[in-house]
């Protein structure tokens, strides 16, 4: 069955029973026709009088077949092993081709469910096989991904490149090849007792792949289209950072607030010119800029869904130095730094495109909050909360929250400060206010309001006022 574009095409095998089983993986199909992935289902491929395991016999023999996804539940397990009804005709047939052809990777086992004792449900022919995980929604999130990279012919996993031998095997020292082999033992010894320094070389290696995005030089009429590509280029490392950074912060063995500010300060160069460069335009590295700007608000978001509060705080006061390439000295800047206005989205793209927005940014940034639970109205709370909490830390430079052009609800309390209603929430994040009580929270918020005239951003981005961001009258209502 000839497909009329490179597009891989699969086939589906699966249990109609139970109707909530045969209704998810036609879900599934769906969505990966949606994705570009040609999908034969008996639910849509197998017409009236045709017979159905001759149909299926000819899909798993079909060379435009590319993989064959055997979606396996409790009672495909079962019917498979016990050879019953149409499951069990089906895992004859596939049983047979995966034992006596070569091309195995042609078939991919993907688990539904797990039994009693919280094995997968695999047919016996299948037991040995590396299976993907569709049991729950966090794997299925997860093992999606990996399937659909499968089906491209794109590698989950990245092979790190091949480095050069180490100077022990070049050089014929006696004492070199004694001590260095020792070195190598002590180095490996280190990273077992001391799992910070795994950390250490993601960040590092997660740096140098953030380098490889490079300045964009100007002088293109459609500069913003290579902007644009560049930051649709960024997203997997985006999405890996994020999935990564979610894990590691729930371990203190892993995460370590001082390193993680200090990976941040590295990074912070990226939103002013590389250092050597002598003549060049402003918005050579909006590229920078927006990524940077999505990273910090994933990494709040992402501290504020794991109520890892005082991390959050500790990254939002403590400045960030960055080397002034004039002078030479160090200079310490806020944490709104990371947030920057991109002129190749809101002046240039815009106006070429007349697209008349009001922040093409706000736009890119709403549209791409895709990393569950991240979503757009996290994205746009956490805006908003940075741009309150910089007027609370900061007097110079403040966060400029473009998101709130989203904001549809001008009159009520935040995301999180919604719950300032009760003590025990006021308790848990009250660092991020830097006071120690509701009365020392109130005080600031009077004088934050008093001359709120002076540093409240004003249209068309437009926030609540600062009492009604904090829900100033009903904080501490309840215990």
């Amino acid at each position: 069955m000839a497909t009329k574009t490179n597009n891989p095409t699969v086939f589906i095998s699966y249990s109609w029973e139970p109707i909530q089983n045969k209704n998810q993986v036609v879900d599934i199909a769906k969505k990966l026709l949606a994705d570009g992935i040609d999908v034969i289902l008996d639910e849509w491929s197998l017409v009236e009088g045709q017979d159905k395991y001759d149909f299926m016999e000819k899909m798993v023999n079909d060379k435009s077949v590319t993989k064959v996804l055997i979606f396996s539940n409790k009672t495909y397990m079962e019917k498979a092993n016990d050879k019953k009804g149409g499951v069990g005709t089906e895992s004859l047939i596939l049983s047979d081709e995966i034992y006596n052809q070569a091309e195995q990777t042609k078939y991919i086992p993907i688990v539904m469910e797990y039994d009693d004792k919280m094995k997968p449900c695999l047919p016996t022919f299948l037991k040995s096989r590396k299976y993907l995980d569709f049991s729950d929604e966090q794997k299925y999130q997860t093992d999606y991904k990996k399937l659909v990279l499968i089906l491209f012919g794109k590698p989950v996993v990245e092979k790190p490149p091949l480095g050069s031998p180490p100077p022990f095997v070049l050089e014929e020292s006696e004492t070199e090849a004694i001590i260095v082999p020792r070195i190598e033992e002590l180095k490996l010894e280190i990273l077992r007792n001391q799992p910070f320094a795994l950390t250490e070389n993601y960040y590092n290696d997660f740096l140098k792949k953030f380098d490889d995005f490079g300045y964009i030089r100007g002088g293109s009429d459609h500069f913003d289209d290579m902007v644009i590509k560049s930051i649709n280029d960024w997203t997997p490392l985006r999405d890996n950072f994020i999935d990564f950074f979610s894990v590691i912060i729930e371990s203190d063995k892993y995460f370590n607030i001082e390193s993680f500010h200090s990976f941040l300060e590295k990074s912070i160069k990226y939103v002013d010119r590389p250092e050597g460069l002598t003549s060049w335009h402003g918005y050579e590295w909006d590229n920078y800029k927006f990524m940077l700007t999505e990273l910090f608000l994933h990494i709040s978001a992402t501290l504020i869904n794991k109520e890892k509060y005082e991390y959050l705080s500790y990254i939002l006061k403590k400045p960030y130095l960055i080397e002034d390439y004039n002078t030479g000295k160090y200079r310490p800047l806020s944490f709104a730094y990371f947030e920057n206005y991109i002129t190749s989205l809101d002046d240039m793209r815009n106006k070429r495109l007349a697209l008349k927005r009001v922040s093409v940014t706000a736009d890119l940034l709403t549209e791409r909050a895709n990393i569950q639970p991240i979503d757009k109205k996290i994205i746009i709370e956490t805006d908003l909360l940075l741009y309150f909490l910089s007027i609370f830390h900061y007097k110079n430079r403040k966060w400029t929250p473009r998101c709130s052009v989203y904001w549809r609800y001008r009159s009520t309390a935040i995301g999180i400060l919604n719950k300032l209603v009760s003590r025990d929430y006021f308790e848990k994040i009250k660092t991020l206010f830097d006071v120690e009580n509701i009365d020392d929270l109130k005080t600031k918020l009077d004088s934050y309001a008093s001359n709120e005239h002076n540093w409240r951003v004003g249209y068309p981005l437009e926030v609540p006022p600062i009492k009604s961001a904090f829900n100033y009258d009903e904080i501490g209502k309840f215990d």
